[in-house]
């Protein structure tokens, strides 16, 4: 009895996610695309519009699906803030070319440690 309960919870499939930071989805949605449309729905609701809020938000949510549609992760978070002004730095720092590396080489001044 217990092998083969054993045996079903090993059948069972788990869905393995692409990163391991993976953004969470509510109704199949990343964050930035269910925020999006809840805010154009909240701002129509909120005048007493919530046929074309719902509307509007559903249209909201389609468009942002076919625009980061083949893009990197956080493609529209650095597009808004490139638009707006601001250079977000990249998460690592390019890399310095060197001819020849060794562990135990001097350090440089003013580098990194």
């Amino acid at each position: 009895m217990k092998r083969e309960r054993l045996f079903d919870l090993r059948q069972k499939q788990r869905e393995i996610p692409a990163y391991l930071d993976e953004m969470p989805a509510i109704l199949g949605l990343e964050l930035d695309e269910f925020g999006l449309g809840g805010l154009v729905f909240l701002m129509l609701y909120l005048f007493n519009h919530q046929f074309w809020g719902l509307v509007l938000a559903v249209i909201t949510v389609i468009f942002t699906k076919k625009l980061k549609a083949g893009k990197p992760r956080g493609y529209l978070q650095q597009w808004f803030y490139q638009r707006i002004g601001i250079e977000l730095p990249g998460l690592l720092p390019p890399a310095k070319i060197v001819s020849f590396y060794s562990p135990a080489a001097p350090k440089e001044e003013g580098g990194d440690s």
